[in-house]
């Protein structure tokens, strides 16, 4: 039988994490109705705050431990146990190494700040313990920037990394460098109002090390436009033709009284033809006409 590549595992730990912060399904991620950017035209639940009789947060949290978590866990093991000689291969290696540990605390990042204590330093046990201990969110987070320096100290941009199995920056070092540091600065500031953190002192050390300066510097995937890796705006509604949000009046009416030229491209005329812009409004017990409203 064949083995699983490190390679391999990187790219899907990658899908994972984009796949689950990107995904319009109200089963796993509702960040697009707690924005209030969108509404729910007929079943309004997760509009009024009632999470749990979907499990959402079960559903968020162990898509991100399971599709992302894990296969950083089992990457890491088969580099582990990789040995290499030379100065490329192992300069490689350790790139590799140091991509893998940025994408994991980038997970745990978004855990963290979604529920605050979690299963951290005793998670991804599997049966060796499965009633991992929740630890405390302001622990996890200096661990996550401890974590962020040991990686970029050890990267190097003169040599390769995963080529083309990264799906965000193709393997060039220094972006992922840049990348580093610039999360280092948003944990930094989510840490602002705690004075045994030093935030300070870590976003000094971060804009030291070079955070991004420019949107092209983002690390944004571009689905590849075939099933299942499209982008969730169509594959909600135009393949699955859903009439399940439109947007809120609450971006709406913003806009409008910015006269905000992007309105035109994210959403449509109410009436068609009109000029206007309709939002519907976010938090309704009941159902909602979709064809009373922009969409």
């Amino acid at each position: 039988a064949q083995k699983v590549s490190a390679d391999a595992l990187f790219t899907q730990a990658q899908i994972g994490l984009t796949d689950q912060l990107g995904s319009m399904n109200v089963n796993r991620n509702i960040s697009r109705l707690l924005a209030q950017y969108q509404s729910e035209v007929t079943y309004t639940t997760e509009s009024r705050y009632l999470f749990h009789d979907r499990q959402i947060p079960d559903n968020f949290s162990d898509r991100i431990y399971r599709r992302t978590l894990v296969n950083l866990r089992d990457a890491k093991a088969i580099l582990d146990a990789k040995v290499v000689a030379g100065d490329v291969l192992t300069k490689t290696k350790a790139n590799q190494l140091a991509l893998i540990n940025i994408w994991a605390v980038y997970a745990w990042h978004v855990l963290v700040d979604q529920f605050g204590n979690i299963p951290y330093t005793e998670a991804l046990k599997g049966a060796e313990n499965s009633r991992p201990k929740y630890d405390d969110a302001l622990t996890i987070y200096q661990d996550l920037i401890a974590r962020l320096n040991d990686a970029i100290s050890k990267m190097d941009p003169d040599y390769d990394s995963f080529g083309s199995a990264d799906l965000l920056y193709g393997g060039d070092v220094a972006s992922w460098i840049k990348f580093a540091a610039s999360l280092k600065l948003r944990i930094a500031l989510r840490l602002a109002d705690v004075p045994a953190a030093n935030s300070g002192t870590l976003v000094t050390q971060a804009l030291a090390t070079g955070v991004f300066t420019d949107q092209a510097e983002s690390a944004i995937w571009i689905p590849y436009g075939i099933a299942p890796y499209i982008s969730p705006y169509y594959q909600a509604f135009v393949l699955d033709a859903r009439k399940d949000f439109c947007p809120t009046n609450t971006i709406v009416n913003l806009m409008n009284t910015l006269n905000d030229p992007r309105r035109a491209v994210w959403f449509t005329q109410y009436p068609v033809g009109s000029g206007n812009y309709l939002g519907l409004p976010y938090g309704k017990a009941g159902s909602s006409n979709y064809r009373s409203f922009s969409h």
